[in-house]
């Protein structure tokens, strides 16, 4: 009878994810720029800013809490290598867009043609609480991509545009367990709940001339923005002693969907159309991982806190290979003030620096992101910088 049901708990489980593979996913950001330079892991943290937003349950399992204010930052994407990026200078001489064409060779016009550019602003929306069980932050990003494509005819282009307003809260408590665990005597669950307001547009196969004239067309109302809303849900849990923890969460366990209007500018102003739009949705993905942390290496004032994570990213997700889905980071804490990370994620090094002082964090991180299924079908590199101030 126990077994029955255990069973059907764990079929319920599964309940979401058992007819998402219909819908229209929507494309989701993830720029939590101190977990991306531990190599994207943190799902079993509880000592960064970004935990929160990694692990609802981290609310209740770490020991501090903070106001942020506000935040501004910057990211760039790119679908080629620094290395590339840098040989890629040879092109440009003395300020001039003057090309050498000898240099234009097969494989580097492939490179120019995969440089796929992205661009993110983020804030200065950055406004809320965390920590103490409880969290409810305010926050807005704006991400712009454009994706060139060679083809049989012409080159065409795929481009889009998202800005981001972001309500996100939630609750996390111990829960009591009635047998022993050992030393894992401390449990914790929590809920996130987010209403997401978007705005985009977002055109493919576009001809380099209809690329070009995307804003004109937006002015005059032939192209339209897309106005969508979003209401989801996030639940984790984490069991934890003095040193390891180890996490779970379920991201838009009900399937997060979007539901959206189209606005054009005309004569007499903006206005709604009548066009029917389908329902796009975040759809639900699991996530598990471990910390191990180690206080006070060779002294509090030089070497402190050192943090290590390793995670298992969206484990249901059968259509990628599951080498990619894998994420390895550490943190160390030098001189109380000074966080150096370094990460490995889907294969490909991560690192970042943060400066962590009273009332004020600044933080850089480099990460490689895998568009393909496989590794090495479509490697885009990113780097993001941000200034936030926090009380």
């Amino acid at each position: 009878m126990m077994n029955t049901k255990i069973a059907l708990v764990f079929l319920l489980a599964l309940l979401p994810f058992s007819a998402v593979f219909a819908l229209e996913e929507e494309v989701k950001f993830n720029d939590l720029i101190d977990v991306m330079a531990t190599g994207g892991a943190g799902v079993a943290g509880y000592t960064r800013f970004g935990d929160a937003w990694m692990n609802p349950a981290s609310k209740a399992a770490s020991d501090f809490s903070e106001i942020s204010i506000l935040q501004i930052g910057a990211g760039v994407g790119f679908g080629f290598s620094p290395l590339d990026l840098f040989l890629f200078t040879n092109f440009f001489k003395n300020g001039s867009f003057s090309v050498n064409s000898n240099n234009l060779t097969g494989s580097v016009i492939q490179k120019l043609i995969a440089a796929d550019p992205e661009f993110s602003l983020d804030g200065p929306l950055c406004l809320g609480w965390y920590g103490k069980q409880f969290s409810l932050l305010l926050s807005d990003e704006l991400n712009f991509g454009a994706e060139p494509q060679l083809s049989a005819g012409l080159p065409y282009v795929n481009i889009g545009a998202y800005f981001d307003t972001t309500l996100k809260g939630g609750y996390a408590f111990e829960i009591p367990i009635p047998l022993f665990l050992g030393k894992f005597n401390k449990v914790y669950a929590g809920i996130d709940v987010k209403l997401i307001d978007r705005f985009k547009f977002d055109y493919s196969r576009l001809s380099l001339l209809e690329a070009a004239d995307i804003g004109s067309g937006l002015a005059t109302g032939e192209n339209g923005i897309l106005n969508g809303v979003g209401f989801g849900s996030d639940i984790g849990f984490m069991m934890k002693d003095e040193q390891l923890a180890f996490g779970l969460v379920i991201r838009d366990w009900f399937t997060t969907p979007f539901f959206w209007t189209e606005y054009v500018y005309t004569n007499s102003g903006i206005k709604a159309t009548t066009n029917q739009q389908e329902t796009t949705y975040y759809l639900p993905s699991m996530d598990f991982g471990a910390s191990y942390h180690i206080k006070n290496i060779v002294n509090r004032m030089l070497l402190s806190d050192l943090m290590l994570y390793a995670d298992v990213n969206d484990i249901f997700n059968f259509t990628q290979n599951y080498f990619l889905r894998l994420r390895l980071g550490a943190e160390v804490t030098c001189f109380t003030f000074l966080k150096v990370r370094i990460g490995l994620m889907s294969g490909y090094p991560t690192c970042g620096l943060g400066i962590d002082i009273p009332g004020l964090k600044i933080n850089a991180t480099y990460y490689t992101e895998e568009l393909g299924i496989y590794p090495g079908a479509q490697a885009e590199q990113h780097l993001q910088a941000n200034l936030q101030i926090a009380i």
